[in-house]
């Protein structure tokens, strides 16, 4: 049985960091394929050197010039079926693979699955991360690429990977000058299709984090995936995300009527459970906080199939007994004044 697992990185000069993107491979690659799409400084020198500590072969692919994500990650799992692996394994330079005591490769071996998705550290999002080859799919998206096949997918019990944070100066650049573009180019080439509305809508509420935007037009983008989408939960986090949107912009009705949308779609969202919670709050419900929140906490606690890549973590920990502590303790004044 081939066994031979191929990490790929796709680079330009990241020469500063793709050092210890490589280190995170060890125990989980034999190679590891440098995808150039324009590297002009020591990048190449620095991988390698990371990769012969402990003895990581690296083959390096010319894929210049840069074209777009989906085109470099097809060209990339094309590479590592042609190098004859078994799996490749995904690796940005701002990544760190963590197998936190799995043993990856055991896993590959033994699966049937086509895919095995890894979740973020934090728990909020998870990423495709090992692909068979050769490949059955094929990569789509010119920014937040997806793989798209018809195979089984499964998810690592315990590799979890993390990503470098980046400066909101570069970021806010990313957002405007990469993914606003991109996104709005794979819309007018699929109107129908709710990914690209999300990230829309990802993207719009990113520039209003950082003050340069407007939180509307994410939720018009969200609102628009929710419309769209044929998958409940993906619907559901849409009309979440919308919500949680318009609490920024203290349109607290708004707000829980798109949190309560979501549950209309998928009552076993926690997140809308628990954001209607919150806006019921904030508009001076107390007994409606109450029991949204111990109903967000309820269908939190009940053990569901994985859900996909849609999930906030504070909805599943401590914000649902936050929200009905201070519901509590406002029910309590009331009462006393009342009394």
């Amino acid at each position: 049985m081939n066994s031979l697992i191929v990490a790929t990185c796709i680079t330009s000069d990241r020469a500063a960091i793709i050092g210890d993107a490589v280190r995170s491979t060890r125990g989980i690659a034999d190679v590891l394929l440098l995808v150039d799409v324009g590297i002009t400084d020591a990048t190449e020198d620095v991988a390698r050197a990371a990769a012969s500590e402990f003895g990581l072969q690296v083959i390096r692919v010319d894929a210049r010039p840069w074209k777009d994500c989906g085109y470099a990650r097809q060209a990339a799992l094309d590479a590592a079926s042609r190098a004859g692996g078994a799996w490749a394994i995904t690796v940005d330079t701002d990544e760190r693979l963590e197998s936190q005591g799995e043993d990856v490769r055991a896993v590959l071996m033994a699966t049937s699955a086509d895919v095995l998705t890894a979740w973020h550290v934090t728990g909020s999002y998870a990423k495709e991360r090992a692909i068979r080859l050769p490949p059955t799919g094929h990569w789509i998206g010119r920014v937040h690429e997806c793989y798209a096949h018809a195979g089984e997918t499964a998810v690592f019990e315990r590799l979890r990977f993390s990503e470098l944070e980046k400066e909101p100066a570069a970021l806010l650049r990313r957002c405007r000058e990469h993914d606003l573009p991109g996104l709005l180019a794979e819309i007018d080439a699929h109107r129908d299709d709710p990914r690209w509305h999300y990230y829309l809508g990802q993207t719009h509420e990113t520039i209003a984090r950082l003050g340069e935007g407007t939180y509307d037009l994410a939720v018009d983008a969200y609102l628009r995936c929710a419309e769209i989408s044929g998958h409940r939960q993906q619907s559901a986090f849409a009309c979440y995300r919308a919500a949680e949107c318009l609490g920024h912009l203290r349109r607290w009705p708004d707000a829980l009527r798109a949190a309560l949308a979501g549950l209309e779609r998928d009552s076993c969202c926690a997140e809308c459970a628990a954001y209607a919670a919150l806006c019921c709050l904030q508009l001076g419900r107390p007994h409606e906080a109450l029991a949204w929140a111990l109903a967000a906490k309820a269908v939190a606690s009940v053990d569901t199939p994985v859900r996909g890549p849609w999930r906030h973590p504070a909805a599943y920990g401590r914000g649902p007994d936050a929200i009905a502590e201070a519901a509590r303790k406002v029910i309590a004044e009331v009462t006393a004044n009342g009394a």
